[in-house]
């Protein structure tokens, strides 16, 4: 097959998993002699030099707005980038003339992507690992004079920056809760649910006790409030409070607001507790982070959609401590591959970690079978051979919103001028 990857980020501007895994499975695809060219933005998150192996990159999109900048809502409702986003998309197609296009997030960027795939007429398919799509749906009947006017400016002048007007798009989500979420947004309703996965082989290491001394406690991810690390620093002043004899230190690795993150330095000197911050770090560096750490902490309070951190420390060896949020709550179904607490405790939090530490059977057996649950049920070769025979099904058969999809090689259908474009 020829593959179109379209991301609003791609390597080496990634900040969170999404991005990670949209570059791994490109990057397999390439590797199992698919034909994949990335459609990405040219941004400025990191400079950060490489380039993955066996793919085409084409930086053409143009983001609404840095992705370490708070979010200004009216900036995703841009007829501007709207426009550019989908006139490049469209250009990208027609001289690429992919059999099938795989679609992740498009977050900062506009529908504007998603249009020109559907006036091209070319199978596609949705990679959903959060609720993106809920950025663009229209704003709801409001009887307020301001409220009114956004619902309104919403079906008119805006429509095209909103779902309104796009047909099925045929998705793949990341958990159950996750396809329960989309419903709302319309056209991603009725998703097929196939969880993520890693590279077990990168990050595996034995499971190994802890050594005495100093308990090294990991976080990894977006330095953001809703990730939740200052749960963990309230957690680990907590126990030093109560237990002199358990010496704790704690590692951030992640980027992110810079406000968040001097803040969260302040909490600390307050405390008077040992953190290091490692901020962001290429992803080629994780698995000897996990390796040099004796717990992982993940410890969302948002509705966090499944996560791919907390499954590279179980391939790692690692016994994890995970909120009970979101698509987590799937993963700790499984009996004993991690410890559990409510969101945003920090008491709770640091119960575990004492029990963690205090009984060695119980960081072994949580360690152990963590390790296994990952190595059976979310490796990311089987995550991918899931992703390729979707592709298939979608490139060869009908859905509805393409109709009949032609087979590959068929003539791509003229771009529209300006005169002629639809009114979608």
């Amino acid at each position: 097959m020829k593959i179109l990857v379209v991301s609003n980020l791609f390597f080496p501007d990634e900040i969170g998993g999404y991005e990670i895994l949209c570059r791994q499975v490109s990057e397999q695809l390439a590797d199992r002699g698919h034909d994949v060219v990335v459609l990405t933005s040219q941004s400025s998150v990191s400079a950060h030099a490489g380039h993955p192996r066996g793919l085409r990159i084409r930086r053409d999109l143009q983001l609404t707005q840095n992705f370490l900048d708070a979010p200004l809502r009216p900036s995703w409702r841009s007829p501007q980038w709207e426009k550019h986003n989908r006139v490049r998309t469209t250009s990208a197609i027609e001289s690429e003339r992919p059999d099938v296009v795989l679609v992740w997030s498009l977050r900062r960027l506009t529908l504007g992507p998603a249009r020109a795939v559907q006036s091209c007429g070319r199978p596609s398919l949705y990679m959903l690992n959060d609720a993106w799509p809920a950025t663009y749906a229209p704003r709801p009947f409001s009887m307020s004079t301001r409220g009114f006017g956004r619902y309104l400016m919403d079906r008119t002048l805006w429509r095209r920056c909103t779902t309104l007007g796009l047909r099925h798009c045929r998705s793949v989500v990341v958990s159950e809760f996750l396809a329960q979420e989309l419903p709302l947004t319309g056209p991603f309703s009725n998703s097929k649910v196939i969880p993520q996965g890693v590279p077990v082989r990168s990050f595996y290491a034995p499971v190994r006790a802890l050594q005495g001394g100093r308990v090294r406690l990991l976080f990894v991810g977006q330095v953001h409030p809703d990730k939740g690390p200052h749960i963990a620093i309230e957690a680990v002043s907590r126990l030093q409070r109560r237990r002199e004899d358990l010496p704790l230190s704690l590692t951030i690795v992640g980027a992110g607001d810079r406000h968040y993150t001097q803040a969260l330095k302040r909490r600390a000197r307050e405390l008077n507790i040992s953190i290091q911050y490692r901020g962001w770090l290429d992803h080629a560096q994780m698995p000897a982070v996990y390796a040099a750490h004796d717990i992982f902490l993940f410890t969302s309070i948002w509705n966090e959609p499944f996560g791919l951190t907390h499954l590279e420390a179980m391939a790692s060896g690692m016994p994890v401590i995970a909120s009970r949020v979101g698509g987590t709550t799937e993963l700790l179904r499984n009996d004993n591959c991690a410890l559990s607490y409510t969101p945003g405790s920090s008491q709770a939090l640091a119960s575990q970690i004492e029990r963690l530490c205090d009984e060695p059977e119980v960081y072994d057996r949580v360690a152990r079978s963590g390790q296994r649950l990952v190595r059976k049920s979310y490796i990311l070769d089987g995550y991918v051979s899931r992703i390729e025979g979707t592709l298939y099904s979608v490139m060869h058969r009908s859905w509805p919103s393409t109709g009949n999809t032609p087979p590959a090689g068929t003539p791509l259908p003229a771009v529209p001028n300006k005169a002629s474009e639809s009114p979608h």
